[in-house]
């Protein structure tokens, strides 16, 4: 009896780990696990997508070697370097933008959120990201369409108040041509 309640628990542990599989490879996000070393665990395939990287050329590989362009690699080593020493963590659980680099080494703006957790018995991290590339270029083309706008109300409002001093202009000609017109000619 013992064995069978063993062989539940086991197939309800490969079931759950099966789902939790499912979730991770259909995520809209790209989600990255590393270890304290900042060695890739997990690489999903939303991250395949986002990076060009594949799965099987990352696995076993540094984070720093990848994704993280080179003027941010020394800020990642030194933020890793600290949270192991002190646990003193600045950037999780908080949402991010800043760059990332795609496998052909083009560099574009991501959001990224890194939590922590453990996994047997060992600190894992946990990066949920997306790529903000059009977001960025929408609120850009935003910025300029805005500032486009106010020029072209500036202008429309020049333009009102020079119609406004014609118009005034034209009363004042009509009005003095109306009363030369009343006055009998001498």
């Amino acid at each position: 009896q013992d064995i069978s309640k063993d062989v539940l628990a086991a197939e309800e542990l490969a079931e759950k780990e099966d789902y939790l599989n499912q979730i991770i490879s259909n995520a809209p996000d790209a989600v990255i696990v590393m270890n304290q070393a900042s060695i890739i665990t997990l690489w999903n395939p939303k991250t395949e997508e986002i990076f060009g990287w594949k799965a099987e050329e990352v696995l076993g590989q540094n984070l720093t070697d990848t994704i993280i362009p080179h003027h941010y690699r020394e800020d990642h080593k030194a933020g890793m370097k600290r949270f192991i020493e002190t646990g003193e963590a600045k950037i999780l659980n908080h949402t991010l933008e800043l760059t990332a680099l795609h496998k052909e080494g083009k560099e574009f703006p991501i959001s990224i959120t890194i939590s922590q957790a453990m996994q047997q018995g060992t600190l894992i991290f946990i990066a949920f990201l997306r790529d903000i590339t059009s977001e960025k270029q929408n609120k850009e083309e935003l910025i300029v369409k805005t500032r486009q706008l106010e020029e072209i109300n500036q202008t429309l409002e020049l333009k009102n108040k020079e119609l406004e001093y014609i118009n005034d202009e034209l009363a004042s000609f009509i009005y003095v041509s109306s009363n030369d017109l009343k006055e009998p000619f001498q």
